[in-house]
C-alpha cells in the first residue's frame, strides 16, 4: 500500500490513499490510480488526426506495463482528472487541441463520446510560443464491470502546414474510485444554444438530467442548481463553444464562472480563446472547464455563468457541455486556498510557483 498523499484540483486538494494501479481499475472507493506516458515518444498530429492517448506506466508504483490506450473500469462511478502537453514540430501560424473521453461497453459496441470532461487548447507558433498542457476532468461512471475508457486528443484546426507533437513522458491520467452512495448530479444538453453576446454574463442551460441527485441538489429552470443540503460539493463543469462565423479571421475571448446566489465562487473563473480562421488556420473551437470545491448552506443556488470579452460571438455545443456534481462527504479533510496579492508572474523568474495567502 503507498502512503497518504495528495491530488490537487483547480485550488481545492483531497486527502486520499494511493494505492497500486492494476489491468483492471479497483472497485474500491477511496484508491488512486495514476498513469503516464512516460516511455511514449513525441507523436506528430496534423489537422483531423484524432488520437486515442497510450499509457504505459503505472506512476504510483513505479512500474511499466505493455502501452494501451485502454482503461478497464470497474462497475462504479470515478473521479478522472488529465493533463495532456503539445509542442509545436513544424510549420507556422495557428493549431488547436481538443481532447475528450470516451467510454466503450463492456464487452464490445461502439464507444460513446462523453459530453463531460472536454477541454480545449491553442498554440500561436509565434515569439516562442509553441506550448499548449490541455487538461480536465469530470465523473464518469461504468455501468458494468469492464467498461473501457479512453482519453482522446484531436487536431480540430485546418493548418495543414502545422504538425504538433503530442509529447512523450508528459501527459497522465488519475482515477479516484467514488463511493457509490454520494450523492451525484449530471447535466447535459441536447440542443446547441448561444453563448453570451456581450460582457453581461448569462446562465448556462442544461435540458437533460444524465443522473438525478438522490435529494442532495435539484435542477429548476434549467439554469439553477440548488443545494438542499448544506455541505461541501465538488464541480466540474465543461462548455463547449463554436464560433457562428467560420470566415471570420477575428479573435474572441470568452470567460465561465461559477456563482452561489449571485456571488462569484473564489477561483471558478477561466477563460478560452478562439483565434479564428487567419491564413485558413480554421480555429473555430474553444473549451471552458473548471473543476472545484463549493461549500453551500442549505437553500443556496449555484449557476455556470458564461460571457463573450470581445469578438464575434460562440454558439455553446451541446457535444462537449456537461456538468457533474458529487456530494462529498463530511468526515474528509478539505483545504482550499486563494490569494489577492496580485502576484506578477511577468516578473517571476522562470518556473517561480504561485503564491497563496488565504486558506
Amino acid at each position: 500500500m503507498k502512503t497518504l498523499c495528495s491530488r490537487m484540483l483547480a485550488l481545492p486538494v483531497l486527502v486520499l490513499t494511493c494505492l497500486p494501479l492494476h489491468a483492471q481499475l479497483t472497485a474500491t472507493a477511496g484508491e488512486i490510480a495514476v498513469r503516464s506516458n512516460q516511455n511514449a515518444a513525441n507523436l506528430a498530429t496534423n489537422p483531423g488526426d484524432d488520437i486515442a492517448i497510450q499509457f504505459d506506466r503505472d506512476v504510483l508504483d513505479g512500474s511499466d506495463f505493455a502501452a494501451s490506450a485502454d482503461h478497464v473500469l470497474s462497475q462504479g462511478k470515478y473521479l478522472v482528472l488529465y493533463s495532456t502537453r503539445w509542442d509545436h514540430s513544424g510549420g507556422q501560424q495557428r493549431a488547436e487541441i481538443n481532447t475528450r473521453l470516451t467510454l466503450e461497453p463492456a464487452g464490445g459496441g461502439a464507444p460513446v463520446d462523453l459530453k463531460y470532461g472536454t477541454a480545449q487548447g491553442f498554440i500561436r507558433t509565434s515569439s516562442g510560443a509553441n506550448e499548449a498542457v490541455v487538461s480536465g476532468g469530470t465523473i464518469v461512471e461504468a455501468a458494468t464491470t469492464g467498461d473501457i475508457l479512453r482519453l482522446h486528443g484531436t487536431r480540430t484546426d485546418e493548418n495543414g502546414s502545422s504538425a504538433k507533437n503530442l509529447i512523450g513522458g508528459a501527459t497522465s491520467i488519475q482515477f479516484l474510485k467514488l463511493e457509490d452512495t454520494w450523492d451525484c448530479l449530471r447535466l447535459s444538453n441536447t440542443l446547441d444554444q448561444a453563448a453570451a453576446g456581450n460582457a453581461t454574463f448569462l446562465e448556462v442551460f442544461y435540458d437533460q438530467v444524465d443522473e438525478a441527485s438522490a435529494g442532495a441538489m435539484s435542477l429548476s429552470s434549467g439554469t439553477d442548481i440548488t443545494f438542499n443540503q448544506g455541505g461541501r460539493y465538488l464541480v466540474m463543469a465543461n462548455t463547449s463553444l463554436l464560433s457562428t462565423n467560420l470566415a471570420s479571421t477575428g479573435r474572441t475571448g470568452y470567460g465561465q464562472r461559477l456563482t452561489l446566489d449571485g456571488t462569484l465562487v473564489a477561483g471558478s473563473t477561466t477563460t478560452s480563446y478562439v483565434r479564428g480562421h487567419p491564413n485558413a488556420d480554421g480555429c473555430h473551437d474553444g473549451v471552458l472547464a473548471i473543476g472545484t470545491i463549493v461549500q453551500a448552506t442549505a437553500g443556496q443556488v449555484l449557476n455556470v455563468q458564461t460571457r463573450k470579452e470581445q469578438g464575434i460571438n460562440c454558439t455553446i455545443t451541446s457535444a462537449g457541455t456537461g456538468l457533474a456534481i458529487v456530494q462529498l462527504p463530511s468526515t474528509g479533510s478539505y483545504i482550499s486556498l486563494s490569494d489577492d496579492s496580485g502576484q506578477d508572474l511577468n516578473a517571476a523568474a522562470p518556473g517561480a510557483s504561485v503564491n497563496f495567502d488565504t486558506t
